[in-house]
């Protein structure tokens, strides 16, 4: 027996000294840093980065206007940049370009050269598709009515005179009793597709049915819109030419027109779920980065080099819509598509027990209250890019030039708690004192412009406390403290927002203004990231802005001005509160009025929505790529190139990145800033609080790489300070050139030679150049 134990006692210390050995742990204290090797393996012909530019052109007809007409189209209206037409039959339209020459059409032109059949045939040439449900059993799935295909019994007719610049459709969907308009205009240099809301009628359906004796019978049906197709194949074309696909995916991405054929296809909901509908579903890992979303309602298609492009942005129904991207060979459709998808209503269900079979499904009886519109902005000669369509973005959105800085962020943790025998055992992480301390030290290493977010800066903490009061800790050091950490802060130039979730509560206390699901049971939710919470309730949304303004006396004695707000930034959610239904293009408007009203203050926002930019002075944890999935060619800086140079872009914790090589090129590449969460006591004394999920933040042990990072990242970023982001491209694999409006141009090459991207301009193997006009 003691032989046996002796045994296993030199087994297990070699398996320690192996394990040791393999992964290169250094002991420090008890808490350990990971010698990580700063050299990376990813390929260059990865979609983590951009391809370089094809520059082959397309053919432009020397005589667009006699190609229309033979192909059957008929000009409807004209404006001094484009020539819209129709084809009724189908209902398809054609777009002329006139700056470019080129001409944009609803249906892929060559279409009945690959022999479709069928609804595959009819899902390409109709103009309008939808689906509808069958009250009599709202569970069928895939139910859609197609205006090509005379069985469906779709009639259309043209009014010419309704509008002005374009003409109205009205449809008919005898079968399922459904009419509503479509409205098609062209303005300027902008195509707008619209569909009318209040134009839908739903009439019940008698159908003569057959009884067993032979006798007939009239039979009442009736059928309810789900969703719109308006022209799902505009502008769509394959690799017989040079051309892509632009979708909102994270920082954005493209999908290049290949022979590559995909089984899967980028379909994505705008704004991500509705958590209001879909049923919450608990899971234990919380440590596991979510998803990207579509955090902006726009897609694009680019045809040819810096010939054609169009930029779709969806300016009504945004809550409600769908970005559908079919690659090549997607359905076995051989060509691309992009475009959107327009839900008007939605199956929930609802629970009447704990027991799940003990449950029945609805729809809303009503449609969503909202139109649908979507504006196709036409794009010719250099605009003709991903650069170009997020110029266009950015001046519809109206982005003010109000300025950025280079610096870094540090997210500071104040304190969390453990539960206790008697409650609750405060663990003080960092100080008042320890703010300035760290701060102080980081200057004194050339580090001169940061900014800090400073989470349970409060008494009681973040976690269990949210909204959280304008009360300080005297646990962090109290009045005394804190005022001398704001002084020193305000007299260095350091920035401080403080920490707030004020759309998010721990509990469904009394007055807590938490809100219900449409299907009536509690708004639970994982929006919050804790080792002893599993869920949280959303409150009102338009209890954002009181959550300050209500303590803004107080707010204004502590010097506080500024906030970073959690979830709030990219919640968005149909709810039921005070007996009413909201839905989420309503909280839309909510939001930006509670952001309006926060106008006097700094604010912060994690991964916001679009609607929510222009409001915002820092942007947190921004994405600095696509999900690159297989069908994905690029990952693109779309929200850097629209949002660069008027708010301060900071990445997700450099504490999660495994290669700071790679991180560093990336940072400066997309022109991001770099973002750490640091403690000043060490990490193992969040074992056991909500935080436990953070495994290194010792300030300490992060410092040295805090300074060598940030310094190289600052050193570039700090040439385009308050500089828009103009243009983006690889001008050859693995090298990128990023192009400023201070006449800087930035390259950044991740091969492992030296390349040569001007006479006389050399970028090293895994470097980067600084280019001045």
């Amino acid at each position: 027996m003691n032989k046996k134990w002796m045994l296993l006692v030199a087994i297990l210390v070699l398996s320690l000294a192996t394990i040791n050995i393999v992964f290169g742990v250094q002991n420090v204290g008890v808490e350990y840093i990971y010698d990580l090797d700063d050299s990376y393996n990813i390929s260059i012909d990865s979609n983590f980065f951009g391809q370089a530019e094809n520059q082959t052109l397309v053919d432009i007809p020397a005589d667009p206007e006699n190609t229309l007409l033979i192909k059957g189209y008929s000009e409807v209206a004209e404006t001094d940049d484009l020539k819209l037409y129709v084809k009724e039959r189908y209902f398809n339209i054609a777009v002329l370009d006139k700056n470019s020459g080129y001409i944009w059409y609803s249906v892929y032109p060559d279409y009945l050269s690959y022999g479709l059949s069928g609804t595959s045939r009819f899902f390409v040439e109709s103009g309008v598709i939808i689906e509808y449900y069958n009250m009599d059993n709202i569970l069928i799935e895939d139910s859609k009515s197609y205006v090509s295909g005379s069985k469906y019994n779709v009639s259309c007719e043209f009014d010419y005179e309704m509008i002005e610049n374009g003409f109205v459709a009205h449809l008919y969907f005898e079968d399922q009793g459904i009419k509503f308009d479509v409205n098609v205009s062209i303005d300027g240099s902008n195509l707008i597709v619209h569909l009318p809301m209040d134009t839908l009628v739903e009439e019940d359906v008698e159908k003569q049915m057959l009884n067993l004796d032979g006798s007939t019978y009239m039979e009442v049906t009736q059928y309810r819109l789900k969703a719109v197709y308006l022209f799902p194949y505009f502008g769509s074309n394959n690799s017989n030419i040079n051309g892509y696909s632009f979708i909102p995916d994270g920082s954005g991405a493209l999908i290049r027109y290949t022979d590559t054929r995909s089984s899967t296809a980028y379909i994505e909901r705008v704004y991500g779920s509705d958590e209001g509908i879909s049923k919450f579903s608990e899971s234990s890992t919380y440590y596991i980065k979510d998803e990207l979303t579509a955090s902006y309602p726009v897609f694009g298609v680019n045809h040819g080099y810096q010939q054609a492009a169009f930029l779709a942005v969806i300016t009504e129904g945004d809550a409600y819509s769908e970005i559908h991207s079919y690659p090549y060979g997607y359905n076995s459709y051989q060509f691309n598509t992009t475009f959107a998808k327009f839900i008007v209503r939605e199956r929930y269900t609802i629970q009447t027990s704990g027991n799940e079979s003990d449950s029945f499904s609805l729809i809303n009886s009503d449609p969503y209250p909202t139109d649908y519109t979507v504006e196709y902005h036409f794009l010719s000669g250099s605009d003709a890019s991903y650069s170009g369509m997020a110029n266009e973005y950015r001046d519809y959105l109206e982005i003010q030039d109000s300025g950025s800085d280079a610096g870094i962020n540090l997210t500071l943790i104040g304190m969390d708690y453990k539960n206790g025998l008697l409650g609750k055992n405060y663990v003080e992480m960092t100080t008042y004192g320890d703010v300035s301390d760290i701060v102080s030290d980081l200057k004194s290493a050339d580090l001169s412009d940061i900014d800090v977010v400073y989470i349970a800066w409060n008494k009681g903490g973040y976690y269990d406390n949210t909204p959280v009061s304008a009360a300080l800790a005297s646990n962090l050091g109290g009045s005394s403290d804190f005022k001398e950490m704001m002084n020193y802060l305000n007299d260095n130039g350091v920035d401080i927002y403080f920490y707030d979730n004020p759309i998010v509560s721990f509990d469904q206390s009394l007055g807590s203004s938490v809100v219900k699901k449409l299907t009536l049971s509690s708004f639970v939710t994982d929006a919050v990231t804790s080792s002893l919470f599993d869920r949280v309730y959303y409150r009102d949304p338009s209890s954002v802005a009181d959550v300050i303004l209500d303590q803004a006396s107080k707010y204004n004695k502590l010097g506080i001005d500024s906030f970073a707000l959690a979830t709030v930034g990219s919640a968005l959610f149909s709810y039921r509160y005070n007996s009413e239904n909201h839905y989420r293009n309503e909280m839309i408007e909510t939001l930006i009025s509670e952001f309006e009203a926060l106008g006097d203050y700094n604010i912060g926002l994690s991964t916001p929505n679009s609607y929510l930019w222009k409001y915002i002075d820092a942007y947190y944890d921004a994405p600095i790529e696509s999900n690159k999935y297989a069908y994905m060619t690029d990952s693109i800086p779309f929200v850097e190139l629209v949002l660069g140079g008027s708010v301060n872009l900071y990445s997700s914790y450099i504490n999660y990145v495994s290669d700071y090589e790679l991180m560093k090129l990336r940072l400066i590449e997309y022109g991001v800033n770099p973002s750490y969460l640091i403690t000043k006591e060490s990490t193992h004394y969040l074992r056991y609080t909500n935080s436990e999920f953070i495994y290194t933040s010792q300030y300490d042990l992060w410092k040295d790489t805090i300074v060598s990072l940030s310094k190289d990242v600052i050193d570039v970023l700090s040439e385009i300070e308050s500089a828009q982001m103009i243009s983006h491209r690889y001008v050859v694999s693995g090298v990128a050139e990023i192009t400023y409006s201070n006449q800087i141009t930035i390259y950044v090459n991740y091969t492992q030679n030296q390349v040569t991207v001007l006479p006389g301009v050399t970028v090293e193997a895994r470097g980067y150049e600084v280019v001045r006009s």
